[in-house]
């Protein structure tokens, strides 16, 4: 009876083993039985009497296997009764399990560990190298991992061998920089922060993705928290760049989608950008006062300046149509209805734009500003219009 149950187990469609794998998991309630269980996954991938084991787990069950996983490796390593010896075997069954079932992890996963019951993984520099081994079938969830490493790499405090390994990979620098960035104030935050911010702008744009901002939005106000006034100054000069393609990004963009994320990314690290400048501009003073949950002008483009600090961006070369729109009144489209024409000036504009560059080109001595040529009419009538 026992061979012909085994022959009629061994004749049933594959998909049965992963529903078998998940219920045998699903029974589990004691940390030492599931980690049999995980530590059984690469046996059962090398087994002969599975036609193909790697399909078990590119089903909803590897899903929900993978999600146990994670969970599991997030009470093994926020225990405070459970053994080091014993966390270290753990976290090697797990990446063992990862890596011999390419287990991918799904957004649902993410969302548990950036902003709701799993967040104790933040800490972890162990999860942030299994995530590196993760084999991801969706970009976006490969993007989603990204996110999670950099604040992992930012919030970990014991910067041992294994961070070092995390963060430079992360950042893609040596040894050498990376032990320089520590040794300058927040220099770490600043590159890890930059780094998610191209690699956000660099996805979407690749993909073409029409997803939510909510992954990088998260990532931001972690990344974010930092003083940037005692960075290295060429870490400074990359902010600023960065700070000037989103600008131009979130103004010019022909696609409506990446002028949105642009302007999204400036929202979150403005106070960044405020600190490094100096808050003495009313330009400067709005958006470092507004609130990113419901002040309409933080969703403006032009509510953000150009950095024109020639030591800030060296090389970069001058654009004076968006100088001249850096400087360009908003009246008719900011809803305090007291945007400036030009911070730091006396010059106040008549809500229209054609008359603000007539002043700024023809008395330049009346601005302190020079304006090398003219808008085209078409951006002097997208300005005007709002549809720009």
């Amino acid at each position: 009876m026992e061979k012909a149950a085994e022959d009629f187990a061994l004749g049933m469609p594959s998909d049965i083993d992963g529903r078998a794998l998940l219920w045998t998991l699903r029974t589990l309630n004691k940390d030492d039985e599931i980690e049999t269980f995980f530590e059984g996954i690469a046996s059962f991938c090398n087994s002969s009497a599975v036609p193909d084991p790697q399909v078990t787990f590119k089903t909803p069950s590897g899903e929900d296997m993978s999600e146990a996983l994670v969970e599991f490796m997030c009470n093994t390593l926020s225990s405070n009764l459970i053994p080091e010896p014993v966390k270290r075997r753990r976290i090697e069954i797990c990446s063992k399990a990862v890596e011999a079932a390419s287990l991918s992890i799904n957004r649902r996963t993410f969302d548990r560990v950036l902003y709701k019951d799993w967040g104790g993984l933040l800490n972890s520099v162990e999860f942030g190298l299994l995530l590196r081994r993760v084999a991801y079938g969706d970009p976006f969830n490969a993007y989603y991992s990204q996110c999670v490493i950099s604040v992992i790499v930012a919030t970990v405090q014991e910067r041992d061998a294994r961070w070092f390994e995390l963060a430079m990979h992360q950042l893609g620098v040596s040894e050498t920089v990376l032990r320089e960035y520590l040794s300058n104030g927040d220099s770490l935050l600043l590159a890890d922060c930059i780094s998610i911010c191209r690699r956000t702008m660099h996805v979407y744009s690749q993909h073409g993705w029409h997803r939510d901002v909510y992954s990088q939005s998260k990532t931001l106000e972690s990344l974010s928290k930092l003083d940037i006034r005692h960075t290295l100054p060429e870490l400074q000069h990359d902010f600023c760049s960065l700070w000037n393609e989103l600008v131009d990004s979130a103004r010019y963009a022909s696609d409506r989608r990446m002028r949105s994320l642009s302007t999204n990314i400036l929202m979150h690290i403005r106070i960044m950008y405020i600190a490094l400048h100096g808050s003495t501009s009313p330009a400067l003073t709005q958006i470092s006062i507004g609130n990113a949950d419901f002040d309409p002008i933080l969703i403006l483009p032009f509510s953000y300046p150009l950095c024109n600090t020639p030591a800030h961006t060296p090389g970069l070369p001058y654009r004076a149509d968006m100088m001249a729109a850096s400087v360009t009144s908003l009246n008719d489209h900011n809803p305090r209805n007291s945007y400036p024409t030009v911070p730091g000036n006396d010059v106040t504009g008549t809500g229209n734009v054609a008359d603000t560059l007539s002043v700024l080109t023809t008395n330049p001595s009346q601005t302190g500003i020079q304006v090398a040529g003219e808008p085209s009419p078409e951006h002097v009538r997208a300005w005007n219009t709002g549809t720009t």
